[in-house]
Parts: structure tokens; C-alpha cells; sequence
């Protein structure tokens, strides 16, 4: 889920510390974009990564639209917390990362057609 699922639900989710710090209706998350000088670490997850297997490299087709392929494996998923959206609101430095650049349409990556 990313920050528009929780701020369209309720406010009391900013209760929670990583959507507080992460989430602009929170009064956190970045205002201003920012030019990362090294490759950015995956978050570190509140709850244990979810035990479902990394997903297979599908070759990409041609001509239709592209979806994520979720949920991103290990600890760039948090066991669901974390999707593409997150990362591509954040930076496109994370398609540094093989898991989001494999997973993420933004990077040129998921599933197409």
C-alpha cells in the first residue's frame, strides 16, 4: 500500500510511525525532490517479509499495458507495506536495485501486455 490508500482511509494511520515519517498528509515524506548520491538502502521492515517466493523473470511482451509484478521480494516488499509506487515517488536511483528494476513498470521492468 502507498501513502493515497492510507490518507483516502483515515487519518488515524498516521499513528503508525513509518506512515507518520513517510506520508505527506502525515506531515512527513519529502516536499522537495532529491538527488540521491548513493544507492538508497531498502526499508527496513516492521513485520517479517512475506514467505512467498521471489518472482520469475517474465520476458516482456510488446504493445500492452505494463503491470508491477508484486509483491516485491524480501525486505524491498515488507511483507506487502512497500509497492512500486512507494519507491517510484521516492527516487528513480532504486532501479539501481535488480529487484525493483526486474518488478517495477517505472524502471522499465514488470509485466507488459
Amino acid at each position: 500500500y502507498d501513502c493515497d490508500y492510507y490518507e483516502t482511509r483515515d487519518s488515524a494511520y498516521c499513528g503508525h510511525s513509518e506512515i507518520a515519517t513517510n506520508c505527506c498528509f502525515c506531515g512527513g515524506g519529502n516536499t522537495a525532490p532529491t538527488t540521491p548520491t548513493q544507492q538508497p538502502d531498502p526499508p527496513t521492515p516492521t513485520q517479517p517479509p512475506s514467505t512467498q517466493p521471489a518472482p520469475v523473470d517474465a520476458p516482456p511482451t510488446s504493445g500492452g499495458p505494463c503491470s508491477d509484478i508484486l509483491p516485491l521480494p524480501g525486505n524491498w516488499g515488507a511483507g506487502g507495506l512497500y509497492d512500486c509506487n512507494y519507491y517510484e515517488d521516492r527516487s528513480s536511483a532504486y532501479c539501481n536495485n535488480i529487484e525493483i528494476a526486474t518488478n517495477c513498470c517505472f524502471c522499465d521492468g514488470g509485466n507488459s501486455g
